[in-house]
């Protein structure tokens, strides 16, 4: 690279304010791709700057695979920085998640935005004290079966939420209970051998956010979902 494409790069991004996350997500907030280009555009347009990104097939050994190609491109010299995501071949609907969470983890590396939560303290402040939730205690045999997944007995059903004329073990429920130590198991038989930093992005990659850390971070429904990706 050039010295003058280095140089024009630093100014840039020197000059990118942080990223507010304004996207509320199932784990929190987070700022989506949108949201970022809509405050980076006018800011690297006065650099010269351009960013453009786009799902493809490009050649891997004998084979082809699905990637999303992006580049940063510095319109005085023609230099870029460019490069390859990697994509999972999934269903329409999560393939259009994995995309755009592609996008955006891109453009923010190319970049190195900040990321920063948003200041809620006034809204914090004018908010009514919520009543606090009473939780039930669970006894200690009951409590090893729903940490493992498994479904409760009927009476245990009946003690925490009262009896029902059909009480089963309710399917949606389990799908937002956090992930079992079955389901984790069976997670890092196939990327145990990765480094905690590569698996989660390992993780991000197929789930489509970038919040995840570890298999802790993920939903019943979403370590399903992992599994049958990386056993397929």
């Amino acid at each position: 690279m050039s010295d003058a494409f280095i140089a024009a790069l630093a100014k840039l991004k020197a000059d990118i304010p942080p990223i507010r996350k304004t996207t509320r997500g199932q784990h929190g907030k987070y700022a989506d791709y949108r949201h970022i280009q809509s405050k980076v555009d006018p800011i690297l347009t006065r650099h010269g700057f351009m960013w453009n990104s786009k799902p493809t097939l490009e050649p891997f050994g004998d084979q082809l695979r699905f990637v999303l190609i992006y580049a940063l491109t510095h319109l005085a010299t023609g230099q870029a920085e460019s490069g390859a995501f990697p994509l999972q071949e999934l269903d329409p609907q999560r393939q259009g998640s994995q995309i755009s969470y592609a996008q955006r983890y891109a453009l923010k590396c190319v970049l190195d935005l900040k990321i920063e939560e948003e200041d809620d303290d006034g809204m914090a402040a004018s908010e009514a004290p919520k009543r606090e939730r009473t939780r039930t205690k669970i006894p200690g045999p009951d409590h090893e079966r729903l940490r493992h997944s498994e479904p409760p007995d009927q009476a245990l059903i009946e003690r925490v939420k009262g009896p029902a004329p059909d009480a089963r073990w309710d399917e949606p429920e389990r799908e937002r209970a956090s992930i079992g130590d079955k389901q984790r198991s069976r997670i890092m038989r196939h990327l145990g051998n990765l480094s905690s930093h590569d698996r989660a992005l390992r993780l991000q990659n197929i789930i489509g956010r970038d919040d995840i850390d570890s298999t802790n971070d993920l939903s019943w429904a979403e370590a399903a979902e992992v599994i049958k990706i990386l056993e397929a």
